[in-house]
C-alpha cells in the first residue's frame, strides 16, 4: 500500500484567511496523513477540522500562550486508518508540544506511528534535548515511525546541506544555528541527536541514493533545510519518494511543504520491537 504523508508549517499568523486555501492545496495532493505545525491553540482546531472534512485531527498538548508558534497537529483520513494509540506523555516537556499518533492502515499488519514536531528554534542545545525525547517516543508504537516538521536547525551532513550565508542572517538566527564559540560553524547537534536515536533523515537518504543534491534545497528563509522528515529503521526502508511543495504553498506560508511516499510493502519488519 502506498501512503502519502505531508508535513507543513502553516505559519499561523494574523491573517485568518491563510489556512483555508492552504488546506485546499494540501488536500489536492491526496494525502493520507498531514503533519502540521504552528496551527495555534485549541480555539483554532474547529477551523482546522472544518477545512479537513471527515479527517481526524489531534493537537499535541502545550502550555504556550496564544500567538506563539505552538500547535503541532497530526491528522489522518479515518477511511484509511484506525487509531490505536495516542502518546502525549512527554508533550509539555518541549517548547511547543508533541504527540505520537499510532494507527493501523486497513490491510497493513504493522502499526504506523506519526509525529508532528516544531523544535525550539532559539537554541540547538535545547532543541537537541527535545529531539531525543521525541525520537524515543516515536518508537512507542512498535518501531515503524515517521516524524516531520519544523526541526528548525541544520541537517547532519554538510556535503548535502551547506552552511547558511552567515553574514546575511540576523544575529538571533546566527546564535541559534552556529556552534558555541565559533565565528561561524554550523551547529548540527539536533540532527546528530536524531541519528543517535537510530533515525534517518529521509530526504538526505534519498539524495544520497540518487546522487541528487537538489533534493536538499532549503525549505524556508535563511538558506537552511529546516523542514525535515525523519524515520525509524523500520519505516526508513519504506520511504520511496520525496517532493517539495514550494510553488504550491508559498503564497500561504513562509515554509515549503514536504511530501513523502511510503510503500508499506517495504517496511523492515526485522526492525520492529516491543517498546520497553
Amino acid at each position: 500500500m502506498q501512503l502519502t504523508v505531508i508535513s507543513q508549517n502553516i505559519s499561523d499568523g494574523p491573517d485568518p484567511e491563510r489556512w483555508p486555501p492552504l488546506a485546499a492545496r494540501l488536500l489536492a495532493e491526496d494525502p493520507h496523513v498531514l503533519l502540521l505545525q504552528e496551527t495555534g491553540g485549541r480555539s483554532r482546531m474547529e477551523e482546522l477540522v472544518e477545512h479537513l472534512p471527515g479527517w481526524a485531527a489531534y493537537l499535541a498538548p502545550h502550555d504556550r500562550p496564544a500567538g506563539t508558534a505552538a500547535g503541532n497537529v497530526v491528522a489522518f483520513d479515518p477511511n484509511v486508518f484506525e487509531l490505536l494509540h495516542l502518546d502525549e506523555s512527554l508533550s509539555t516537556s518541549t517548547l511547543y508540544g508533541f504527540a505520537v499518533v499510532t494507527v493501523r492502515a486497513h490491510g497493513v499488519d504493522v502499526p504506523l506511528s506519526f509525529c508532528s514536531v516544531h523544535f525550539d528554534p532559539n537554541s540547538a542545545l535545547a532543541a537537541g534535548i527535545e529531539a531525543q525525547r521525541v525520537a524515543t517516543r516515536l518508537y512507542s508504537g512498535g518501531g515503524a515511525g515517521l516524524l516531520g516538521g519544523d526541526v528548525g536547525h541544520l541537517p547532519a551532513d554538510p556535503h548535502w546541506d551547506d552552511e547558511p550565508t552567515w553574514a546575511s542572517l540576523p544575529h538571533h538566527r546566527r546564535g541559534s544555528w552556529a556552534a558555541a564559540g565559533t565565528r561561524y560553524d554550523g551547529d548540527r547537534t539536533v540532527a546528530w541527536r536524531l541519528e543517535d536515536k537510530g533515525l534517518t533523515d529521509v530526504v538526505a537518504h534519498l539524495a544520497r541514493l540518487r546522487n541528487d543534491p537538489a533534493l536538499c534545497r532549503p525549505t524556508a528563509v535563511g538558506g537552511v533545510r529546516v523542514d525535515q522528515m525523519w524515520a525509524t529503521p523500520a519505516m526508513a526502508a519504506a520511504v520511496v519518494a520525496y517532493e517539495r511543495l514550494n510553488s504550491r504553498v508559498r503564497k500561504h506560508s513562509d515554509h515549503d511543504g514536504l511530501k513523502v511516499t511510503v510503500d508499506t510493502d517495504g517496511l523492515d519488519r526485522r526492525q520492529l520491537r516491543e517498546f520497553v
